[in-house]
This record gives C-alpha cells, structure tokens and sequence, in this order.
C-alpha cells in the first residue's frame, strides 16, 4: 500500500495535486460527472480508463489479485490527476477505482488526454515523468496483467 502521508523519494511526482484553476482547465476537455459513494470508475481488466481528475471527494484506487483480495494503492481527493499507463495505451488495466464518497469526476479519453497534454505544458512534463514510472511498474506485473 502506498502511504502518501510518508512521501518516497518520487512521492510528488507519482502523486500530482493541481490547484482549482488546473483541475477546472483539465474538466474542461471532457466535463465532468457527479457519482455517488462505493460507484466504480473503472475495474481492474477494463481497457482505455483515460486520464482521472478528482474535482471534489475521494477515491481509492486497489490492486486486485487472482484469489479476489484487494489492496489499496492510494486514495486521491480533490486536485488529483492520475492514469494508469496501460489503460491509456488500451490494454488491461492493473488497478481499479471506485467513490469511497460522493464527488465530483472528470474523465478524459486516451484522445481527450492526448490533447490536454498537447494544451497543457506544465501538465505534460508532469505526465512524462508519471510515464516512466508507471512504464517501469508495468515491466513488473506479472505476464498475465501485460495483455
């Protein structure tokens, strides 16, 4: 589990937080959903999750293995931003997301990511170092989560 009250050594590049303004540009590619407390963003399995902005609540994300436990990789809440990198490059996703509270979301499509990317130059540098972590991670999974 990740503990993001003790920070790593790569804890604020892995674990972006933007300011209102930010997260209000990012909506602004894809809108933004309201969902209720226990409602899944995505499963572990699903292909092309986009890009997650946290507008307002909480999320856990949770790895999933093969016996059905789960365990909690981070809890995000307003500001956040984050993707995991095979679900941006359509293949299986290694981790799932669900509301631990009512909040606010905005979901952006692999193309609708591409393009804040291109839009948002802080963002970018941002995501590029999120890449190669996650990339890194990835290379780590076991065979059957590279599908």
């Amino acid at each position: 589990m990740t503990d993001k009250s003790d920070p790593g050594p790569r804890h604020d590049e892995m674990f972006l937080v933007f300011d209102a303004g930010t997260m209000a540009r990012i909506a602004a590619f894809s809108g933004s959903r309201i969902l209720e407390g226990g409602e899944t963003l995505f499963t572990t399995g699903d292909r092309e999750i986009g890009l997650i902005a946290v507008l307002s609540g909480r999320v856990a994300v949770r790895q999933h293995d093969g016996a059905g436990r789960s365990s909690l990789v981070a809890e995000d809440r307003p500001g956040s931003l984050w993707g995991e990198i095979n679900g941006l490059s359509s293949r299986l996703a290694l981790v799932g997301a669900d509301m631990l509270e009512a909040g606010e979301v905005s979901i952006l499509s692999t193309d609708q990511a591409r393009a804040l990317l291109v839009a948002e130059a802080a963002l970018r540098e941002g995501a590029s170092v999120i890449a190669q972590i996650h990339a890194y991670l990835a290379q780590t999974a076991p065979p059957s989560a590279r599908m």
